[in-house]
């Protein structure tokens, strides 16, 4: 099977969507090597097909602050870059209309011979114009009338807003115009807006019931049968197109729901058991910390038993010590003190007694 795409520039080499390998490119329209993405390296095209177009979102980047819209595949969905709007600084004027792709998003490969693959530029500037963005309102008026307004906001390559297409249907009747681009920058102008500003109202913030802004003047002509068919047929093919996506949103939305909740259920598993290690853990420590304390606590008693049973031994002998030296002091040395005469005497009679005890028992 070949590639597949919606629309085909040709070229020798190629770049497409990774991801469902839709065309995106060809090397002829690159700018740029040198810019950086939310994932590496980036590449500045100065034409890009199949693309869808986000809302336009002030942003401050490296190179300054810049009006620039997420670009995201057409068949896929997935987002590769975006495309510079406006610039604020006069030196990076040349990105506007062009888009930014991620290079880890997009695939290179070998594309046709040239003289295989023609881009088809010689077609009718219908032919060229693309489909920016479809929008679809139900109307109260003042009078209580209800009405429905169907419109289509058609770009041409060089991503300026080429015209949009009015539909009004008040479910019987149908009313059209389409509002060119010179008209468009007029009524933008008179408005004090630049065109996309203009065109995609995005200086509007939230208003009251009763705040109304006139924009501008535009004649609606009733439109007969045939066109109607096409009318509706348009409607209805934009309103499947939205079911199918909202359902697909709604799908994801519940598919991530769904699994929110499993990680919900999950981590409040995973605390639960948390805690009871933590407590237990807590439970343990306590009880070996209890065993220590009531060990050192044993030991400082024992050690204190010990110091004061040392000490009591020391007073104790220190008590009959000095009972000791008393008693000899006042009986045995009384004898001794100087001035008394009888000292001398009973020591010398003792002398006496014991040299005739030893010439007794000389043989």
């Amino acid at each position: 099977m070949g590639r597949l795409f919606l629309e085909h520039l040709g070229g020798t080499r190629l770049f497409s969507c990774t991801n469902c390998d839709v065309f995106l490119t060809n090397r002829s329209e690159l700018v740029s090597t040198r810019f950086t993405g939310a994932t590496g390296r980036a590449f500045l095209f100065n034409k890009v097909v199949n693309l869808d177009f986000g809302e336009v979102q002030d942003r401050i980047m490296l190179t300054g602050r810049h009006m620039v819209r997420d670009v995201s595949c057409k068949k896929c969905k997935v987002k590769l870059g975006w495309m510079y709007e406006f610039a604020t600084d006069e030196s990076q004027r040349y990105k506007e209309g062009r888009v930014i792709l991620e290079r880890a998003l997009i695939t290179e490969s070998e594309g046709f011979p040239e003289n295989v693959v023609k881009n088809q530029e010689t077609d009718t500037s219908s032919a060229s114009q693309t489909v920016y963005k479809e929008c679809f309102r139900m109307i109260e008026t003042v009078n209580g009338n209800t009405y429905f307004l169907f419109t289509v906001q058609t770009k041409t390559k060089s991503y300026t807003i080429d015209e949009l297409d009015v539909t009004l249907i008040d479910g019987l009747d149908h009313w059209n115009c389409k509002i060119e681009n010179e008209m468009l920058k007029s009524l933008a102008s008179q408005s004090g807006l630049c065109l996309l500003d203009y065109a995609e109202l995005s200086w509007k913030q939230k208003l009251s019931n009763c705040t109304f802004y006139h924009l501008g003047t535009a004649t609606l002509t009733k439109i007969g049968t045939a066109e109607v068919v096409s009318s509706l047929q348009r409607l209805y093919n934009f309103s499947f197109r939205e079911i199918t996506n909202l359902k697909e949103t709604l799908h994801s939305l519940e598919t991530t729901c769904e699994r929110l909740k499993q990680e919900r259920s999950q981590a409040f598993a995973d605390l639960k058991q948390a805690v009871e290690t933590k407590r237990y853990a807590e439970n343990e420590l306590i009880a070996k910390f209890e065993k220590i304390l009531n060990e050192k606590k044993k030991r400082i008693r024992e050690l204190e038993d010990k110091q004061l049973f040392n000490i009591q031994q020391s007073t104790d002998s220190q008590s009959d010590s000095a009972s000791s030296i008393e008693l000899f002091t006042s009986d045995q040395l009384a004898p001794f003190r100087p001035g008394t005469s009888t000292c001398a005497t009973n020591f010398f009679e003792d002398k006496d007694k014991s040299d005739s005890n030893i010439q007794k028992t000389t043989p």
